[in-house]
């Protein structure tokens, strides 16, 4: 149910999320999305409470990769930071899409994904375990708080603590799965203010790839040592967009990047594919918007989109 400016919560479905809390002993509880599928999350974590409530996240990306997905040329997602599975499940069930490799290095995090695999049947994911950036070897990851199990990062030490994970680059993990070849409709990147590392040894990979969208985080790459500018430069074959609150994208420019402070969910999509991917880009006059302003709306949306998103009150 949904009114302006309110979001309603499921209620059966809050029910078994707030019944969950009951027996904390539990590693996890299932809940079913909007679209059908079933997850396992856990019940302290933010976004899978989110997931049990309202059926949805990060609706916005989510909307966007399934129209994309729908025109693009077919072939493999890769999802790196693939937290418990939420956009790797929903791209692995895309008649486009003949395999997804996801990458989630957090232990419990990757245990969700491959019990979410095997509840739904999903058979097309390569789930690897390795964190991924610049080079091969092992390092360290930081755990942040229980409540946000999907901000566990390479680059930011929360004071919660820490484990040492494989790493690998890019490039390499997919020639390792004999997926040197293979067309790539799509790379998701959400790991945390890390992404200008993965970006770094993607360079065959970025070659065959129609898209990227990844998480735009300054403080947290600029934390960590790495270059925004280089990893823009390293996509200058691609044209950046932004979502709209309405669905569809907004076109910006990398200047716009270069200085921004916020943190974006940001759509690189290959330049001379533009006309053919037009369809699923769904681009929308921005009609002088600022930027922030647009980031800061779509952080409102919190559940499916139908013909016009809800936007919580601020």
């Amino acid at each position: 149910m949904e009114f302006p400016g309110v979001t309603i919560p499921r209620p059966f479905a809050t029910i078994g999320f707030l019944c969950a809390w009951l027996v904390p002993w539990r590693p996890a509880f299932r809940t079913t999305a909007s679209s059908g599928l079933v997850f396992h999350v856990h019940h302290r974590d933010a976004v899978g409470r989110h997931v049990a409530k309202y059926g949805i996240h990060e609706p916005l990306v989510t909307r966007w990769m399934a129209d994309f997905l729908g025109v693009t040329r077919r072939g493999i997602v890769v999802d790196v930071g693939a937290n418990f599975g939420w956009h790797a499940l929903h791209a692995a069930r895309h008649p486009n899409i003949d395999m997804v490799v996801a990458f989630e290095p957090d232990r419990f995090n990757a245990w969700l994904l491959d019990r979410n695999l095997t509840e739904n049947r999903i058979d097309n994911v390569i789930a690897d375990t390795r964190a991924v950036g610049a080079q091969r070897g092992v390092t360290k990851f930081y755990r942040y708080k229980g409540s946000n199990r999907g901000r566990h990062s390479l680059t930011a030490d929360h004071g919660f603590g820490s484990t040492s994970v494989l790493i690998t680059d890019l490039d390499g993990a997919l020639a390792d799965a004999g997926l040197r070849d293979a067309p790539v409709a799509l790379i998701k990147i959400d790991v945390e203010g890390a992404e200008p590392a993965v970006i770094a040894c993607a360079t065959q990979t970025l070659q065959r790839t129609e898209a990227v969208i990844l998480e735009y985080s300054p403080e947290l790459s600029r934390a960590g040592g790495l270059s925004l500018d280089e990893m823009l430069t390293r996509l200058t074959a691609f044209t950046p967009f932004v979502l709209c609150s309405n669905g569809g994208t907004y076109r910006i420019g990398f200047d716009e990047l270069r200085p921004l402070e916020g943190v974006a969910d940001v759509i690189f999509v290959r330049t001379e594919r533009l006309p053919s991917l037009a369809a699923g880009m769904n681009e929308v006059n921005r009609g002088g918007r600022s930027l922030n302003d647009i980031l800061a709306e779509n952080m409102r949306v919190k559940v499916p989109l139908g013909d016009r998103p809800t936007v919580t009150s601020p």
